[in-house]
């Protein structure tokens, strides 16, 4: 069996991610439209990247703000907004997604993390 370049790629990424989306749906019972959470997938092989520009902000309370870089198979659903759950050696971080950048070999997908400290 050949493997495609993504494949290939894609065998060398260690952590694992869920990928939600937000997405308007009308409950049937009250007919009020909800805002709900939709899995767009789960389990997903990718890498993130560590970012070292940290920023520290905020009045009283600070907050500390980052960015990671995702790599993904570029087959991966994964859209602008979306919230992505990764475990890296075992430890679960939510980012939430920028628009990704897409190669034949891969994605590259920035990610915000956000927190109060």
């Amino acid at each position: 069996m050949v493997m495609t370049d993504a494949e290939i790629l894609e065998s060398t990424y260690f952590d694992r991610c869920n990928i939600k989306r937000k997405e308007k749906r009308k409950n049937p019972n009250t007919g009020v439209t909800e805002t709900v959470d939709i899995v767009i997938a789960e389990n997903v092989k990718c890498a993130l990247s560590k970012s070292d520009n940290q920023v520290m902000s905020g009045e009283g309370v600070g907050n500390l703000s980052f960015y990671h870089k995702l790599f993904l198979n570029p087959s991966i659903d994964i859209k602008e907004g979306d919230t992505v759950e990764v475990n890296r050696m075992g430890k679960m971080s939510i980012y939430l997604a920028s628009k990704p950048f897409y190669y034949p070999s891969h994605s590259e997908t920035l990610l915000s993390y956000k927190e109060r400290v």
